[in-house]
């Protein structure tokens, strides 16, 4: 099965979260987010810690309890790693509670999370003396005010005992030397009350530092399409709404564009450039003068292409064509030649060849010519000579190794000169009868 190559993707996005801590990860739907970013992760597992969240799971939430049910996520990943074990508890207790809550938060931890997580931290926090928390005056009055906010759940201000786990177990990851990075799938396929509160307050400027992200998280990436979000914005907030400017504060600079139909496309024009040995204007080259016969142009029917199409012109693309040697007088030529590559994709891609405009293409230039490689030997009283074309005139030198005979152009500025247009659609003969299903019109 052809793999299609995103290594230049994957650093692209490498270096743009370098540059940005808070992103947003825009893709199609089924153009391949997924599999990009598994392959991201797995290239990066370890020196980073990724935390994966799927919000589509919370559809039955209600919207103000949406980020609690974040939270729950991120924190059920983090207890299951060393480093959340390795928190001193102790010291966390000691700043985090108070004497009004202290019950009712050793009835929360014990329900959220396992009791050999919290059950020995938690018994030395009940033990705490009351006089730590329980200071009557005035200071304790404007701590009491700042408290409500802080345990209230959804405020972007809260900053309750979870929120705390989390954070703690992040900055002991951190002094490791390793990234965490959080990742939120699928946003744009849940309620848009979900998917905007979520960005709401993963966005906000809560933290004492202005440019660090919520929980203490390296970076923050949000997976969505954006132009789809985009429908949704206006839908949800009207017609007069910005949503770049929505946006904009939840993106730290700019968004990571990604498409791998996009990367597909590219990797068979790679492929085209280099095995077929065509560039630009052989890709946007009509092979059919009638465009009745389908999409005349590699170009054109690029733009109809989808990752799928793709990969079946190039999957196996050499059982397209005749593989062993092939015998021509007394020469062995390899058929693998660019223009049996070249006939073999236009075959994938249901272009009829017209053998008239080929032969017009072979001809506008001697790079284009040398496409036919050893295939000129079809002749072989043509070898060693020269051939005249518009621009400039060429030698054909052969060379032998392992019984296979491969051929140079060499351009020349005087000499015997033999005309190609006498030599090609002899050429063409042997060439067509190495690609299997060959579509050419000879006419």
């Amino acid at each position: 099965m052809t793999t299609i190559d995103i290594t230049s993707e994957l650093s692209r996005f490498e270096r743009h979260l370098e540059n940005n801590p808070r992103t947003i990860f825009s893709a199609k739907y089924g153009d391949g987010k997924t599999y990009f970013l598994k392959e991201y992760i797995e290239q990066h597992k370890e020196n980073t810690v990724f935390i994966v969240l799927h919000p589509i799971n919370y559809s039955v939430a209600g919207n103000e309890d949406i980020f609690e049910y974040i939270k729950r996520d991120i924190l059920v990943d983090l207890a299951r790693r060393k480093e959340f074990k390795e928190v001193d508890w102790e010291e966390v207790a000691k700043t985090l509670f108070s004497y009004d809550n202290l019950i009712e938060t050793n009835k929360e931890l014990a329900d959220a999370l396992p009791d050999t997580f919290f059950a020995k931290p938690l018994a030395k926090a009940v033990m705490i003396p009351f006089n730590w928390f329980k200071k009557v005056d005035d200071k304790y009055a404007i701590d009491k005010f700042f408290a409500r906010f802080e345990d209230l759940q959804g405020s972007i201000f809260e900053k309750d005992h979870f929120t705390i786990a989390i954070q703690e177990t992040i900055k002991r990851i951190q002094e490791t030397g390793r990234k965490c990075v959080l990742i939120i799938e699928d946003l744009d396929r849940i309620d848009p009350g979900h998917l905007f509160r979520i960005l709401n307050v993963l966005g906000a400027h809560i933290d004492e530092d202005m440019n660090s992200n919520k929980f203490g998280f390296d970076n923050i990436v949000a997976v969505l399409d954006y132009a789809v979000t985009e429908h949704i914005f206006y839908h949800f907030y009207g017609e007069s709404a910005n949503y770049e400017g929505y946006m904009s504060k939840f993106t730290s600079h700019n968004i990571f564009d990604y498409s791998i139909t996009r990367e597909a496309k590219k990797f068979l024009v790679s492929y085209l450039r280099n095995e077929c040995k065509i560039g630009d204007a052989g890709i946007d080259y009509s092979w059919h003068s009638d465009g009745r016969m389908g999409i005349p142009s590699i170009k054109r029917k690029l733009e109809k292409l989808s990752v799928r199409d793709v990969v079946n012109v190039l999957d196996d693309i050499d059982k397209q064509y005749v593989n062993d040697n092939i015998h021509l007088g007394h020469y062995m030529i390899n058929p693998k030649e660019p223009i049996v590559k070249l006939l073999a994709v236009l075959t994938r891609l249901n272009i009829v060849v017209d053998q008239k405009r080929l032969i017009d293409y072979l001809h506008q230039d001697t790079e284009n010519y040398a496409i036919l490689g050893a295939f000129t030997l079809s002749q072989p009283e043509i070898t060693y000579k020269k051939l005249e074309f518009k621009q400039r005139s060429v030698i054909i030198q052969t060379e032998k190794i392992d019984e296979v005979t491969t051929v140079k152009f060499s351009p020349i500025l005087s000499g015997t000169i033999g005309r190609y247009e006498d030599k090609t659609p002899l050429i063409l003969e042997e060439v067509y009868k190495c690609v299997h299903d060959c579509l050419v019109n000879a006419n």
